[in-house]
Order: C-alpha cells, then structure tokens, then sequence
C-alpha cells in the first residue's frame, strides 16, 4: 500500500510482494552465489 501510495507502479509492488513470498530472483543466481547467499543469511540469523 505505501508503494501504491508513493507513486510505485502497482505491478512493482505486486513483483515485490510476491518475491517475498517466493524468493523468485533465486533463480538467476549460480550455485557458487546461492550457497554464499544461504551462509550469509545463516550469519545475519543467529
């Protein structure tokens, strides 16, 4: 809503929304990126 609110496009806001709920840019990234994507995320965790 705020996105809508401010002017963001509301198909932005729906791709956003959606990625949150399905990391869809994952993807793109190589196994060597999401395996330092995964241990970084582990750190900033715990």
């Amino acid at each position: 809503m705020i996105g809508v609110l401010c002017g963001v496009h509301p198909s932005l806001v729906s791709y956003w929304l959606s990625e949150g709920d399905i990391p869809l840019m994952e993807r793109n990234f190589t196994e060597e990126s999401m395996r330092r994507i995964r241990t970084y995320r582990a750190g900033s965790e715990g």
